[in-house]
């Protein structure tokens, strides 16, 4: 019996959906996960983090992207690119901007994989467009695209609801403020510069962007509503929701939001015929990440004994028979092996189309590592929002909002450095 450490901020998720599957297949192998909570020291820095992982001996680390460089750049990842030409792994058999984006974040090496990963595209109501003769939605669309497609619908349904050519977030998601900001940045605008932490919201590209979205909103072709109410049960999710209710004929959202449509075809409470496209990776600052996200890496302690045995762990999380499986479940984010989409009109088959630009999901990690980069968002999102009625009244012009804006957080940044966030 061979027994190698793993680990995981959530050791039980872990084994179930990692572990577990692996020993089946090797039962001779024993997995022990150990969460880096436990450690009496904060590992909210690589160094600690390095710290920990040496103390404790862990064979497979579960890390954020943002820490593969400082974590490669002391030791402790082993190259995966000797490995992959020796057994001659199908590398290619990967989501491609997922692996581009950890060997940018590696200078060119690659140092860990990872499973699964999260974006955004366009969902959109096929029934809806048929019926009011609009052209059905397209991969490579720009934004512009989009909303003029949006402008070509609106009124009500039967029973007096307001019908919406797009809508942002869907489900338990946040306020049109918060999901147009993150749309925003999905397409490369940036709210500061992170080396200067220098505010960049007072700028043509977040004024275009934000007069179009306010512009939509107040001409009713944009939803504006308030999100449904989290903890609810998921029937009134659909019922409350402009998409799942077929009130709108486009949303733009993640890969969960694919959770709840099947859920509300399961129920039939969704029944319009519906498809999902991939937008251009082309913003108006240069390349964008379209909102792909890897949430963590696995890559192998070099200072392991169980070296060998981390690297069959990583091939099998990265193979064909794991992304079947984990593309089968209800949760969990999208299996980064592209044969979890078995055929072209597979709804999924959208997310592996999407192009991404590696340094934008690289940074985008290591921005969200910083307390700072949050107190920010979160200003943002919170004076938006108070002023959300006079932008849609016209009381209030964007590029006033936007300038009021800046000063608010250049004051906020200048108080000083944030804490770094925990992995």
């Amino acid at each position: 019996m061979h027994t190698f450490r793993g680990t995981s901020s959530v050791k039980s998720w872990l084994f179930v959906r990692y572990g577990d599957p692996f020993i089946i297949r090797y039962p001779y192998v024993g997995f022990e996960t150990m969460g880096s909570e436990v450690s009496p020291e904060p590992v909210n820095t690589p160094e600690a983090y390095a710290r920990w992982a040496r103390e404790n001996q862990i064979d497979l680390l579960r890390i954020p992207l943002a820490f593969v460089d400082d974590l490669a750049r002391e030791g402790l990842l082993v190259p995966l690119d000797p490995l992959i030409e020796r057994d001659q792994f199908a590398l290619d058999d990967l989501y491609e901007p997922v692996v581009r984006a950890i060997r940018e974040a590696g200078a060119g090496e690659l140092y860990g994989l990872a499973p699964e990963f999260n974006a955004h595209v366009l969902y959109y109501n096929k029934t809806m467009f048929e019926q009011n003769q609009v052209p059905l939605p397209h991969d490579g669309m720009t934004w512009d695209d989009v909303l003029l497609a949006a402008s070509r619908f609106s009124g009500q349904t039967p029973d007096g609801k307001p019908v919406y050519g797009l809508a942002f977030g869907g489900g338990w998601r946040g306020t049109l403020p918060r999901v147009a900001l993150e749309a925003g940045l999905n397409q490369g605008l940036r709210l500061a510069i992170p080396d200067s932490r220098t505010p960049t919201l007072d700028t043509p590209a977040w004024n275009a962007w934000l007069e179009a979205v306010i512009a939509g909103a107040g001409q009713g072709w944009i939803s504006a509503e308030e999100p449904s109410l989290v903890g609810g049960f998921i029937q009134d999710l659909i019922r409350e929701d402009a998409f799942l209710s077929g009130r709108s004929a486009m949303l733009y959202s993640d890969y969960w939001m694919l959770h709840f449509i099947r859920e509300a075809n399961r129920l039939s409470q969704f029944t319009d015929e519906w498809g999902a496209v991939a937008l251009s990776s082309q913003g108006p600052s240069g390349g964008a990440d379209n909102g792909v996200s890897v949430s963590y890496v696995f890559a192998i302690n070099a200072e392991s004994p169980h070296r060998d045995l981390a690297w069959e762990w990583l091939k099998f999380v990265h193979g064909q028979d794991f992304a079947l499986r984990a593309g089968q479940q209800g949760f969990g984010d999208l299996p980064s092996h592209l044969s979890a989409v078995n055929r072209e009109d597979d709804p999924k088959a959208a997310f592996y189309r999407l192009d991404a630009d590696p340094s934008a999901i690289v940074l985008r990690s290591e921005l969200q590592r910083e307390d700072w980069y949050w107190n920010l968002f979160f200003l943002v999102v919170s004076e938006v929002e108070q002023r959300l009625p006079d932008l849609l009244s016209g009381d209030l012009s964007v590029a006033d909002m936007l300038a009021g804006l800046q000063q608010s957080a250049e004051a906020l940044l200048a108080t000083g450095p944030g804490e770094a966030v925990a992995p």
